[in-house]
């Protein structure tokens, strides 16, 4: 007989970061739309049912899996901005630190099928709109900063955060599609273009 309900002998928490790292596999290695539940549930040590003792939706386990990647990479991010002495420093210190963080090989993959994942599938965008997360966050932070410090004007301020963000989610594309090379020619234009020394 199938067994339902977490393993024997494991914790809650840890059956339930079991189901998060199994779905985080599938959905680097199929998408999220081949995903299914059993794949990930035969990953994670655990019957297809009991997934929705934690997550009520396919959905709502994507969203889990995306918030605990950013989560796992966010120290380095956070460790970056902060040791840099202006917004802007801040801002180019996170886009260099996109180059280090690809040693996650997994995390990275997921992370470049994010924008690709929203587009196909509305009820994503929808989740994750309804929750900006801890980079969104952090973004906010570094530009609030440059509001305080007189880089940034309050009037552009949004905009920072939107162009920003917008820049790490085409980079986090390109990066994960094309050569070394071009993904650092990438990072290293997009730092230029922060820092004003990209055009003459």
């Amino acid at each position: 007989m199938a067994r339902v309900g977490r393993p024997p002998g494991k914790s809650s928490e840890q059956t339930r970061a079991d189901i998060v790292a199994a779905a985080l596999e599938q959905f680097v290695r199929v998408g999220y739309e081949r995903a299914t539940n059993r794949a990930i549930a035969e990953g994670a040590g655990v019957t297809a049912g009991a997934i929705y003792g934690y997550f009520a939706s396919k959905t709502e386990l994507w969203v889990a899996v995306v918030e605990e990647t950013i989560d796992q990479l966010m120290p380095r991010l956070r460790a970056a901005a902060e040791s840099a002495p202006t917004a802007r420093a801040a801002l180019s210190a996170i886009v260099k630190e996109q180059l280090t963080i690809e040693q996650h090989v997994g995390p990275t993959r997921f992370m470049a099928s994010i924008p690709v994942e929203l587009q196909r599938h509305p009820e994503l965008a929808e989740a994750m709109a309804a929750q900006p997360g801890a980079f969104y966050e952090l973004i906010v932070e570094v530009v609030t900063r440059g509001k305080h410090n007189g880089e940034i004007s309050r009037d552009n301020a949004e905009k920072a955060v939107a162009v920003f963000i917008a820049g790490m989610i085409g980079l986090s594309i390109h990066g994960g599609t094309m050569p070394r090379d071009h993904a650092e020619a990438a990072v290293a234009g997009f730092v230029e273009l922060l820092e004003g020394t990209l055009f003459l």
